[in-house]
């Protein structure tokens, strides 16, 4: 199946971070505690005051997302909470569209890299579906999803579900389009009185 950008799903160890090698990293935007955040900023040796300086962006509970333009990797944060099954707003697709903007070739999403209790399975779907059905971007080629390792086979079959399964609707959808174009074709039947013989 052909696909916009790359994508790879990356291992994060339970309640630690690995620094990424991508060109834009996003997170949820929360620092109180252990969070990816702060575990991120630690990672990188980021300036910890200046994105808590931040928060303001993100009192509003409606989802935003904020491109951060000093650091290196770039990094994008959003609201704590991503509402990844709402349609309408597509969270994936906006925070892609941000790291291309930025020029970015490869972007990391860690919002899933620190799960406490069950998978969850209905987000990590809905974000995964969202990045398979971007469009093309100039810039961006790669995402990377963080997973906690803890549920590495739970994402990993998922994964490859999600990925079967939108390959069989690409598919069938290239199929009725073909039916249609075939529709449109007029055929003109040509009787043998009027065949000329070689």
């Amino acid at each position: 199946m052909s696909v916009s950008v790359e994508i790879t799903i990356r291992l994060n160890p339970h309640a630690k971070y690995l620094p990424t090698d991508s060109d834009a990293i996003c997170c949820p935007y929360d620092m109180e505690g252990f969070t990816v955040m702060n575990a991120m900023i630690t990672a990188h040796r980021f300036d910890h005051d200046h994105f808590q300086r931040s928060a303001r962006w993100h009192e509003i509970p409606k989802f935003r997302a904020i491109s951060h333009g000093h650091e290196k990797p770039f990094v994008i944060t959003t609201t704590k909470y991503v509402p990844w099954a709402d349609r309408e707003i597509s969270p994936a697709k906006e925070i892609m569209r941000i790291a291309n903007i930025e020029r970015c070739e490869s972007l990391c999403i860690t919002h899933f890299a620190y799960i406490v209790g069950e998978f969850p399975e209905k987000y990590f779907t809905a974000c995964v579906r969202q990045i398979i059905r971007a469009p093309n971007y100039k810039n961006l080629k790669k995402v990377v999803v963080d997973v906690d390792s803890n549920y590495a086979s739970a994402a990993n079959n998922l994964y490859e579900k999600i990925r079967c399964q939108e390959s069989i609707k690409k598919h069938i959808m290239n199929m009725i389009e073909m039916f249609k174009f075939l529709k449109k074709i007029k055929i003109t039947k040509v009787s043998p009185a009027n065949r000329q013989l070689g």
